[in-house]
C-alpha cells in the first residue's frame, strides 16, 4: 500500500511511536500518503465492515486527517487507564484486545480501536496490544470528534462497533 521506499517498514514510526520514545536511527519525517495511496486506502476502507456503509466523502475525509502509524509486534497502541488522544484504523496485522491481563479479543484489518473513549471522553477502558507487525492511520481525537459531528454515515458507522464491542463482554458472561 506504501511506496516501496517506505523507510517506517523496518521501524515503528508515527506519533505513539515516537512519544514512546523509539527513535530511528536516522531522523526522518512521518510518512505523507501520496494521492494514490490515498485512492487504494478508500478502496479497501469501503470493503470492510465497519467503515464500509460509510459514504466515500466520509472516508475520504478520515483518511486526509489520518497519520500512517506502523508499529512492531508487542506494541501497546493503547493502554488501559490512560486520557484518550487518538484512534486508530488497523490496515494490516492484528491486535489483541486485554483487560487487566485477560485478552477479551482480537482485531484485524479493517478495525477502528480507540473509538470508544472517543464517544465516551472516558479514560481508556482497555489496553490494545499489537499481535503481529501493524500498519494503522492515526487520527485524532478532536479531529475524531469533529468528523463524527459532521457526517452522520461515519458516527453512525463508528457508534454501531463501539456498541457491538461494549455486548460482546456481556454476551460471553
Amino acid at each position: 500500500m506504501f511506496s516501496n521506499d517506505d523507510p517506517y517498514r523496518q521501524n515503528p514510526s508515527g506519533r505513539d511511536a515516537k512519544f514512546a520514545g523509539y527513535a530511528p536511527l536516522v531522523r526522518q519525517k512521518t510518512p505523507k500518503l501520496t494521492r494514490n495511496d490515498r485512492k487504494q486506502l478508500l478502496e479497501e476502507l469501503s470493503s470492510h465492515t465497519v467503515l464500509g456503509g460509510c459514504e466515500r466523502e466520509d472516508l475520504a475525509a478520515l483518511i486526509k486527517e489520518s497519520e500512517p502509524c506502523s508499529l512492531p509486534a508487542g506494541w501497546a497502541m493503547i493502554a488501559q487507564g490512560t486520557p484518550a488522544d487518538f484512534c486508530y484504523i488497523i490496515l494490516k496485522g492484528s491486535a489483541g484486545i486485554y483487560r487487566g491481563n485477560e485478552r477479551i479479543a482480537e482485531l484485524g484489518a479493517g478495525v477502528l480501536v480507540g473509538e470508544m473513549a472517543v464517544l465516551s471522553g472516558d479514560l481508556r477502558s482497555a489496553t490494545v496490544t499489537t499481535m503481529t507487525r501493524v500498519s494503522t492511520l492515526a487520527v485524532a481525537n478532536s479531529v475524531m470528534d469533529q468528523l463524527l459531528r459532521k457526517r452522520p454515515t461515519l458516527n453512525q458507522a463508528v457508534r454501531r462497533q463501539a456498541l457491538e464491542r461494549t455486548a460482546a463482554p456481556a454476551a460471553e458472561a
